[in-house]
């Protein structure tokens, strides 16, 4: 070991600081000693550590990079992922409205045209411009 990254490995008792998210169940944690609170992660299943452990990247190698884990595991991740998601409240692209469907209509009735004509024609004649 060398003398600038010395590590320690966490027992799996919550000690202080933020809760860490559902992912971290599939990975073991591995605290780095420079005092940054960052954790590496060490894969359960194919031991591929990521430094630090970041639960988007981890959930992205349980469902999709690492060929070691069982479908239970993989299903379980995706339900965490989903049911996150669902909850933030973020849409998914196929519920997004287009354009077309979000607007009412493209053609801007007659009664706003004259309107926006006297608004510009007032802020050339204020800025004296031809």
């Amino acid at each position: 070991m060398s003398a600038s990254k010395k590590t320690i490995y966490i027992s799996e008792k919550h000690i202080g600081g933020h809760l860490l998210k559902p992912i971290w169940n599939f990975f073991n944690k591995r605290k780095l000693l420079n005092n940054s609170g960052h954790y590496e992660a060490i894969c359960k299943t194919c031991n591929r550590v990521f430094s630090p452990g970041k639960p988007s990247q981890m959930e992205k190698h349980i469902i999709s990079e690492c060929s070691n884990v069982s479908e239970t595991i993989k299903e379980a991740v995706i339900y965490i992922v989903e049911s996150r998601d669902k909850s933030s409240g973020t849409k998914s692209l196929n519920e997004q409205l287009s354009l077309d469907e979000y607007l009412e209509s493209t053609t801007i009735p007659d009664k706003h045209i004259e309107s926006i004509n006297r608004a510009l024609i007032k802020a050339f004649v204020c800025c004296g411009l031809p």
